[in-house]
């Protein structure tokens, strides 16, 4: 009686279709049937549901399937066939097999049996089945694109739900069956066609007209979205509007007729054409007047300004700043103070500003004053008072990780030389002896992958230890020599040493005054591991002159008067150092002396 090798397998399953017989159902039970027929043991499953076969990248399990191939943890991949590994180009599916193929991965189905990778036989029986499944994906591809256009063609819909249509169902006949509202799910039988009507809410289909009868009156498109927010109309997702629900609107030629095919897809075998798009007029019932339609397109081509380049290190921590409202990213912008003047770099003005539409208390700030204020703190904080304890925390981390992966490098030597003596004695071992000494084998061939791993991943965090060390020194140069600084060598440190920078705007009351303040956090790169700095509105927010009264006051020693503001600041109009005095009392930071004259801080 012949005794069969005990395997420890795994079984993939794949399904792109909700075909009945690609269910995953299905195949683990042919996969399973084939195992126990065969006396193999079942460790795990990977399973990639609803995802095709001609990309791996794309499928998760599949990658980790590929990962826990080099552990050992198993010695067979079992699959229903040989399309539900892969239907990519030959070329690129070889890659996966060799890799399997070193590390003694074998490849079996439920249909063929072993797929044989070690003997040139098998390999061109591989290479056949492989090629025959992605032409099978080709001939399908031809087949969708073929159905697309004749549904385009005869004015059926192609494509899922539009905002501001209903659909009308038709049988296989043609014949009118029933209009479902865009807001209803209906799942007709497969015979059955729709085609878009107008939406019978005309309070939608009003603000569809208005939108592009407001583009050509010269409206902005935020308008349209406060018409549409205002309405409290919301998306199909139900969501609120926003500018990127508005251009999808205004560009979309479905609103004068016009059915759009295939602008939505990548198109990896067959396109409809060779632009990838086709157009049909008259497909179905028009929203908007196509003389209208095509006016507004001609409006928001002419508004497209050409963007000139921006020069390096104009905004220097640009990718760093962050809203503290939302936590979305800011961006630099510029703009005139004043359009009456002539536009010229005098009267411009730049601020990182938060960048989601959405945001309703968006985080601002000067630039030159976050700049500065940054560059100061890190000047007097980082570099004066924590530049050798870096250095010192940076040594450490990067002597324990060299000297760890030392003693790591030599349990890979001996496993080395484990593995070499049992592979010389599985060659000679009895059939008694055989499974013990193959388990063991995998046993250290998987401590040596997880060690091989672990001083990977080791010297990965070395690495930017080593350029986080010279950045600090750069960026320590730099500093001390602002005036001769390259912005876009000093922008470089800045993004190697700042994780990111939070910026907070808020309305604060001191006294009876409602003032606008912006602070900011800076946040280091973990690898520093140094604890967040906090900018006050001192020095990145906007001059509070009043607030300079105070401090001048305060630090006068003896009550101030009227002159002796006007000297401080060097005013000739008593009525302005009078009213920021006056403010200042407001705050109820100083107090006025009726009988001695003069104000002294409170």
């Amino acid at each position: 009686m012949i005794q069969r090798m005990l395997l420890l397998v795994v079984g993939y399953i794949r399904m792109s279709t909700d075909k009945q017989e690609d269910s995953p159902a299905r195949q683990k039970m042919l996969i399973k049937q084939m195992a126990e027929r065969e006396g193999w043991r079942i460790v795990g499953w990977y399973e990639d549901h609803g995802l095709s076969g001609t990309e791996s990248l794309n499928r998760p399990e599949f990658q980790k399937l590929m990962t826990d191939a080099k552990t050992g943890k198993f010695q067979g991949i079992v699959m229903s066939e040989q399309s539900r590994f892969s239907r990519e180009d030959v070329f690129d599916v070889m890659l996966h097999w060799k890799l399997l193929r070193d590390e003694g991965v074998r490849l079996f189905t439920v249909q063929q049996g072993e797929i044989q990778l070690d003997n040139l036989g098998g390999l061109i029986t591989a290479i056949v089945g492989q090629h025959g499944a992605r032409e099978e994906s080709v001939k399908f591809a031809d087949r969708v694109v073929s159905g697309k256009k004749m549904n385009a063609m005869q004015g059926k819909r192609v494509g899922g739900r539009l905002f501001g249509f209903d659909r009308e169902i038709r049988d296989e006949a043609g014949n009118f069956v029933r209009r479902v509202a865009a807001d209803e799910n209906f799942a007709k039988p497969k015979d059955w066609s729709s085609i878009y009507v107008p939406s019978s809410n005309h309070v939608v289909t009003d603000l569809i007209q208005e939108s592009f009868q407001a583009i050509r009156n010269g409206e902005s498109k935020f308008s349209i979205v406060r018409r549409f927010r205002e309405a409290g109309i919301t998306t199909p997702a139900g969501l609120e509007f926003n500018l990127h629900n508005v251009d999808n609107l205004l560009l979309n030629p479905a609103y004068k007729g016009t059915l759009r095919v295939g602008h939505q897809s990548r198109a990896k075998f067959r396109k409809l054409n060779e632009d990838g798009v086709i157009y049909f007029d008259n497909a179905h019932e028009p929203i908007v007047d196509p003389q209208l339609y095509d006016e507004v397109q001609e409006i928001l081509e002419a508004r497209k300004k050409p963007r000139e380049p921006r020069k390096p290190g104009v905004y220097l921590l640009g990718g760093l700043v962050k809203c503290g409202t939302c936590g979305y990213h800011a961006v630099g912008v510029s703009f005139h103070r004043n359009r009456r003047l002539p536009r010229s770099e005098e009267n411009l003005r730049r601020q990182y500003r938060c960048n989601l539409f959405d945001c309703r208390r968006k985080a601002r700030v000067d630039q030159r004053r976050l700049e500065n204020g940054v560059l100061d703190v890190l000047s007097k904080k980082l570099l004066q008072d924590a530049k050798s304890e870096i250095r010192k925390k940076l040594e450490s981390y990067k002597s324990q990780k060299t000297d760890s992966s030392v003693a790591e490098q030599g349990q890979i030597r001996e496993l080395r030389r484990k593995i070499e003596r049992g592979t010389e004695n599985l060659a000679l071992a009895d059939a008694d002896d055989f499974h013990s000494i193959s388990r063991l084998l995998a046993t250290w061939k998987k401590q040596e992958a997880e060690l091989l791993g672990r001083i990977e991943r080791k010297q990965r965090a070395v690495r930017p230890t080593v350029e986080a060390m010279e950045a600090v020194e750069d960026l320590g140069l730099t500093l001390t020599r602002l005036d001769l600084a390259d912005r876009t060598k000093l922008q470089v440190a800045l993004r190697a040493t700042i994780e990111k920078i939070v910026v907070t705007n808020q309305w604060v009351e001191t006294g009876k005054i409602r003032h606008h303040t912006t602070e900011a956090t800076i946040q280091f790169a973990d690898v520093l591991n140094l604890d967040p700095i906090h900018i006050g509105d001192e020095l990145i927010g906007q001059p509070k002159i009043w607030m300079d009264v105070v401090n001048f006051v305060r630090d006068l020693g003896r009550p101030a008067h009227i002159a002796d503001v006007l000297s401080e600041f060097d005013w000739t109009e008593q009525s302005l150092a009078s009213y920021h005095l006056r403010r200042g009392v407001l705050a109820g930071l100083l107090t006025r002396l009726p009988k001695l004259g003069g104000w002294i801080a409170t």
